[in-house]
């Protein structure tokens, strides 16, 4: 479920922020709170008391739509919003005949094991012009997803093309930043914005353990000092020419 809060005194408007919380089932209202433990003996019970819903003065609550374990949200500059879910959907919650639709279903390609899945996304700034929607997902290489001695998937960032039709045809992807290896498929990252210089900013997750030299997880991780892997890093990606304040640029 997604909870749009919104004034009272309106609708709301293209670019208006989103309060929610993350549950397993979706974006919830406040009414759902944090479980309280309770023990019993050897067992242990959570309990979840009922609280009324904090709303802001001058907010209401109201439910927009449904999306199962929704990962990310992006506006169009037409008011439409644009959630994308851990399986792999993205899904148009809007108005008219596109409300709750599946622009996109990318089950098949995405592994959505434990942290992994399609987890970002960001509208191009000039999207009314070109329709440019981008994706941070991991990919599925082989049948498997990693396990069994499979294959590793990649976390990769594609850009697709939002059809006047409310959908988008899988093959219109570019592949705009690919190879990120997965294989612990925790700390993926997957953040997708736009700065106000233009440029596309891509968080990307440590990997949670090393993914060059001798493995070494949690604490022990120097994914994040390692300049020559592209994880624990926040990449930057332009339309043109490398920018002269990137890190491997000589001065």
């Amino acid at each position: 479920m997604l909870l749009l809060m919104v004034p009272v005194s309106g609708a709301p408007v293209s670019g208006a922020p989103i309060s929610a919380t993350m549950a397993t089932s979706g974006f919830v209202s406040a009414e759902a709170s944090t479980p309280s433990a309770r023990v019993s003996g050897s067992a242990v019970a959570a309990v979840a008391p009922a609280l009324a819903p904090d709303v802001p003065s001058g907010f209401r609550d109201s439910v927009v739509g449904t999306v199962e374990l929704p990962t990310g949200l992006a506006w169009t500059p037409d008011g439409r919003m644009l959630v994308t879910s851990k399986a792999g959907k993205l899904v148009i919650v809007g108005e008219g005949e596109e409300a709750n639709e599946v622009a996109l279903n990318l089950e098949s390609r995405v592994c959505s094991e434990k942290e992994l899945g399609l987890v970002g996304i960001a509208v191009d700034p000039e999207f009314e012009t070109n329709h440019f929607v981008y994706l941070y997902y991991t990919m599925r290489r082989g049948d498997l997803c990693g396990e069994e001695g499979g294959r590793m998937p990649v976390n990769r960032v594609g850009r697709f093309v939002l059809g006047d039709d409310g959908r988008i045809d899988a093959a219109s992807e570019m592949v705009i930043v690919d190879n990120i290896v997965s294989a612990g498929a925790h700390h993926v990252g997957g953040d997708l914005e736009f700065g106000k210089d233009g440029y596309l900013y891509i968080s990307v997750g440590d990997g949670i353990c090393t993914v060059t030299g001798t493995k070494r997880c949690g604490p022990l991780n120097t994914n994040s000092q390692n300049r020559a892997v592209p994880h624990g890093k926040i990449l930057r990606v332009g339309r043109g020419a490398v920018h002269q304040s990137h890190p491997r640029v000589p001065a």
